[in-house]
């Protein structure tokens, strides 16, 4: 074989290139490698399984479900008037009213007058 003999060396090569590219088959992956006549370069599609399909669209749609959970309690510990907030405030407010009534109670023990509680 010699170099310009009507193409033939260029024939060998892509033969030889087809022989040399990888040929996917895994994870419900699948490659093919074709020649077009004319062209240059091989084309290589690649297919997925329908399991494949189904798999991904499962994980999109469980992390889209997770989104939108932290979605939701984001809204609560915004800044502000948030409900972690909102119920340390309250944690606040019963502790003062407790007190204020052990004070009280103590007072009325002690028989301390004039005081207003």
């Amino acid at each position: 074989m010699s170099f310009g003999d009507g193409g033939s060396d260029i024939e060998v090569m892509g033969r030889d290139l087809m022989q040399m590219m990888p040929r996917l088959d895994a994870g419900g992956l699948k490659s093919v490698t074709t020649t077009t006549p004319g062209m240059d370069t091989p084309t290589v599609k690649v297919t997925s399984s329908d399991e494949r399909a189904n798999l991904v669209n499962d994980i999109s749609s469980q992390y889209k479900a997770i989104g939108d959970e932290f979605g939701a309690l984001r809204k609560t510990v915004q800044p502000g008037f948030s409900d972690i907030r909102k119920a340390r405030l309250n944690a606040i407010e019963t502790a003062r009213r407790r007190n204020q009534q052990n004070l009280s109670g103590n007072f009325a023990r002690r028989r301390l007058g004039g005081s207003s509680f």
